[in-house]
């Protein structure tokens, strides 16, 4: 009989039985001849992996890495040195993170925590902290993170320091603490020294991503900028990856659609290149929001599914939220409004308990307009409400946008004159001081409906025409198609009937094209009525119309 068959325990309880009968002096032998025989089963011991400060960087790779929790165990009951043990802890959590098992890993850096001296606490507390957020459970990580920033200040090594006080200040961003994020970026890039490191390129990309929903355009565009700069010198492809896709995602944010779509094409490729699986799925996600803007609905899905697929195979929930958002989005845009609203909402709860108060703001507003489209005016205010709200605390400029302008349409609906004008004067500021041509169509476009509706024609007249001048030039179809039906029934008020129905036609054969039937079945309703009590025929019937 082998002894593999021989020593089989046909219960845990059995199997603990024969190792108490054990003395402790042949327990500790037998730990450290288990540990010997893995080590020489997977081709010796790895060699020790470099210093505590990587920027992130994984050690080399050894045969005996998917064992390395175990390695550890019997290292410490076989009376090991510490930094043994502490070597596999380390090559357990990495390769637990290879894996994206990102609750394995924060437990293993916590026990390696506690075998070093204070350089080597910090780092393995940081580094527990990034396994913690990208989890998804930001309180934890957060607390990982202080207790990381103590050790280093204790310790006195500014690289390390630097790296703690940037990842703390990307987590409280994403918290919606931007004044307390600010300052630690700050202190971040100063401790790095601006000497070109990876890890100053990381500070500056996550700083960049805090500008621009900020709204500071300009800056952000400097940090991310230099971030790239500092990749293509000192930075891997995956580094790069990051730096193109965060200038392409300003771009998309500043309506440079096409820019934004070859520039996340070409992080695409860098990232599928590198095997970066979660690089990869931002990418896409970020490459299927373009497309929802740039009317290409079938790659923009082919996108988007794709990217929650690598979210869901990679455990990252808050980035799964990203693309159910756009998801709904594009849902919304082909007229599913109910599909789309409950993307949007499964998206606000992901963000709810991941901690991502930055993105559910901007959910929020476009849960606002879904509701308002379905015609729920009491939830649609206060998803538009709420948003504002948050939107304001956390300093995210592009939401408040969005909810103020939703705030400008469902007041305006409701005749309180003064709140509409408020919220569309609000918003227009906002999409001007950020640069963002197309929502400041949609924004002059809803005042110019608040004009028409009290009876300021003309007003509303300039500002329709203003309103699809910029739709014209960005390329959005359905406000395009929206708002010149729109006109149509204005110029149809101000006696120019023939212009109406050309201008009106123009809209409704855009709305068509697009599939967008719900909204093109409620301007037909209106503009039946209006023409009938203007005493003309159907703009929708073939030949003039008549007086």
């Amino acid at each position: 009989m082998s002894a593999e068959s021989a020593y089989v325990f046909r219960h845990a309880l059995l199997r603990d039985a024969a190792y108490q009968l054990q003395l402790p002096g042949a327990r500790t032998r037998l730990h450290g001849l288990a540990r010997s025989c893995m080590e020489s089963a997977f081709g010796g011991r790895p060699e020790p992996s470099g210093p505590a400060a990587s920027d992130g960087e994984s050690h080399t790779a050894h045969a005996s890495d998917p064992f390395a929790r175990e390695l550890a165990g019997h290292a410490r009951l076989s009376g090991a040195p510490a930094g043994l043990v502490r070597e596999y802890l380390r090559r357990g959590a990495e390769h637990a993170e290879a894996a994206f098992r990102m609750g394995e890993a924060e437990e293993l850096w916590i026990e390696a925590a506690a075998l070093g001296e204070a350089g080597v606490r910090a780092e393995a507390l940081r580094r527990a902290a990034a396994a913690a957020y990208q989890d998804g459970r930001n309180a934890l990580a957060e607390l990982r993170y202080r207790d990381a920033l103590d050790a280093a200040r204790g310790c006195g090594d500014r690289g390390i320091e630097g790296l703690v006080a940037g990842g703390l200040a990307a987590l409280l961003r994403e918290c919606g603490r931007p004044d307390q994020a600010a300052d630690l970026f700050r202190q971040a890039l100063e401790l790095h020294g601006d000497r070109g490191s990876v890890a100053e390129g990381g500070c500056r990309s996550n700083f960049g991503d805090l500008l621009l929903a900020a709204g500071r355009i300009a800056e952000a565009r400097e940090q991310f900028e230099r971030s790239l700069e500092i990749f293509r010198r000192r930075g891997g492809t995956r580094h790069v990856a990051l730096g193109i896709s965060s200038l392409a995602v300003l771009a998309a944010r500043t309506g440079r659609s096409e820019e934004a779509e070859r520039g996340l094409r070409e992080a695409l490729a860098l990232a599928q290149s590198a095997g970066d699986r979660r690089r990869e799925a931002q990418v896409l996600g970020n490459l299927g929001g373009v497309l929802v803007q740039l009317r290409r609905p079938a790659e923009a899905e082919a996108a988007i599914t794709r990217a929650r697929e690598l979210h869901r195979a990679t455990g990252s929930r808050r980035n799964e939220a990203h693309v159910l958002g756009n998801l709904g989005i594009l849902r919304a845009r082909s007229g599913e409004t109910a599909a789309a609203a409950l993307c949007l909402e499964e998206a606000v709860r992901i963000c709810r308990d991941v901690g991502d108060r930055v993105t559910e703001c901007g959910f929020l507003a476009n849960l606002g307009s879904l509701y308002s489209t379905a015609g729920d005016s009491l939830r649609s205010l206060h998803a538009f409400e709420a948003a504002r709200a948050l939107s304001r605390e956390v300093k995210n400029r592009r939401a408040e946008g969005l909810a103020l302008v939703g705030l400008g349409e469902h007041h305006s609906e409701e005749g309180n004159d003064a709140e509409a004008d408020a919220a569309y004067g609000e918003a227009l500021a906002i999409w001007r001081e950020l640069g963002v041509r197309a929502y400041e169509g949609v924004a002059l476009g809803g005042l110019a409906g608040r004009c028409a509706r009290t009876g300021r024609l003309d007003e509303a007249d300039r500002h329709f025409a203003a309103a699809i001048a910029l739709h014209e030039s960005e390329r959005d179809r359905s406000f395009e198609g929206m708002h010149r039906c729109e006109h149509g029934l204005v110029l149809l008020a101000l006696g120019r009937a023939d212009e109406a129905r050309v201008t009106w036609k123009r809209g409704a054969d855009i709305l068509r094209e697009d599939g967008l039937r719900e909204s093109l079945e409620k301007r037909v309703v209106a503009m039946t009525e209006a023409c009938a009590a203007a005493g003309v025929g159907r703009f929708d019937a073939p030949g003039p119309a008549r007086t």
